[in-house]
C-alpha cells in the first residue's frame, strides 16, 4: 500500500488551474519507490501549477505571505515534505510561506482549515488520502466535502510504508514476528498516526491477512506514534518510510517488512 499526498485549495471553479476536464496536474513523485530520497527538485516540482493559478484567481498573487497547512504534527512525514515545499514555494513566488502544522482526525482537522479559508488564495494544504476519500466513509458527519470544498491541485508525493517493531522487543524478523503474535494475541500494540488513516487501515489488513490480534494505539500523527514506539511504550507499528529510516539506521527500531502497491 503506498500513500499519495497531494497539494490543495479551497473550493474549486474556473480560476483553478485545473483542467476543461476537471482533472489535477500529475507529476512525477517527490520520493522514488526505490530511494526513498526527498529531492528539492521534486519538492519544488509540485509548484508548478501555482504560477496559473496566480495569474487566473487574482493578478497581484502573491500579494501576502503564503500558509501552507500541513494536517499532521511537526516532525513527521508530511511535515518532512512541507517545509521543503514551502522554502521551494517562497523561493519561486517571491513570498514567505508560512507551514501551520493542525493535526487532529487524521488529516481532517487541517484541511477543515483550508476548506473554510473563504476565498483567500493564500491559504494552501497537503492533503492525504485519509482526509480526502478514506474519512468520509469513517465520520458520521464530515465537517467538509472533499468533492466540493476541496480542490486539488498537483500531486506531490507517494511514499511507501514500513512495518517496525520497538527493538526493545527482540523480534528480528516478519516470521518471528507473526509467531510471537499468534502465540501472544491481543498482547503486542501497535501505533499509528490516527484512527481511520492509511497507517491504521493498513494495519488492520495486516491482520486479517496474517491471522494476528493487535490493540490499536492512535496518535496524532506520525511523530508522537515514532517516539512511543522507541520508546518500547507501543510494540509495532506501519508507518511512512521517510520518518522511520534514521530510526532504522540507529536500530532504535528493527525493520521487518517494506508495503508495496
Amino acid at each position: 500500500m503506498l500513500v499519495d499526498m497531494a497539494f490543495v485549495r479551497r473550493g474549486r471553479g474556473p480560476d483553478h488551474p485545473l483542467s476543461a476536464e476537471g482533472a489535477p496536474r500529475r507529476l512525477p513523485p517527490t520520493i522514488g519507490r526505490k530511494t526513498m530520497r526527498i529531492t528539492r527538485r521534486g519538492a519544488v516540482a509540485g509548484l508548478v501549477a501555482l504560477p496559473a493559478f496566480g495569474a487566473a484567481a487574482q493578478p497581484t498573487f502573491p500579494s501576502k505571505p503564503l500558509t501552507l497547512v500541513v494536517p499532521f504534527p511537526a516532525g513527521g512525514p508530511a511535515d518532512t515534505f512541507g517545509r521543503p515545499l514551502a522554502k521551494g514555494m517562497g523561493e519561486r513566488l517571491g513570498q514567505g510561506v508560512i507551514v501551520d502544522n493542525k493535526s487532529g482526525a487524521a488529516g481532517v482537522t487541517g484541511i477543515d482549515f483550508v476548506a473554510k479559508a473563504g476565498s483567500d488564495p493564500h491559504v494552501l494544504g497537503l492533503m492525504s488520502a485519509s482526509a480526502g476519500a478514506i474519512m468520509q466513509s469513517l465520520m458520521p458527519k464530515m465537517p467538509y466535502d472533499p468533492a466540493k470544498d476541496i480542490a486539488p491541485i498537483t500531486l506531490v508525493v507517494r511514499v511507501q510504508e514500513v512495518l517496525v517493531v520497538s527493538a526493545k522487543l527482540g523480534i528480528t524478523d516478519f516470521k518471528a514476528f507473526v509467531a510471537y503474535a499468534k502465540a501472544n494475541p491481543g498482547k503486542l500494540t501497535y501505533g499509528s498516526a490516527g484512527t481511520g488513516g492509511i497507517t491504521h487501515l493498513a494495519t488492520e489488513l495486516l491482520k486479517r491477512e496474517a491471522g494476528i490480534d493487535l490493540l490499536h494505539v492512535p496518535y496524532r500523527g506520525a511523530a508522537p506514534a515514532t517516539n512511543d514506539l522507541i520508546a518500547g511504550t507501543v510494540n509495532c507499528a506501519l508507518l511512512d518510510v521517510p520518518v522511520l529510516l534514521p530510526h532504522i539506521r540507529s536500530v532504535a527500531v528493527k525493520a521487518l517488512a517494506v508495503s508495496s502497491d
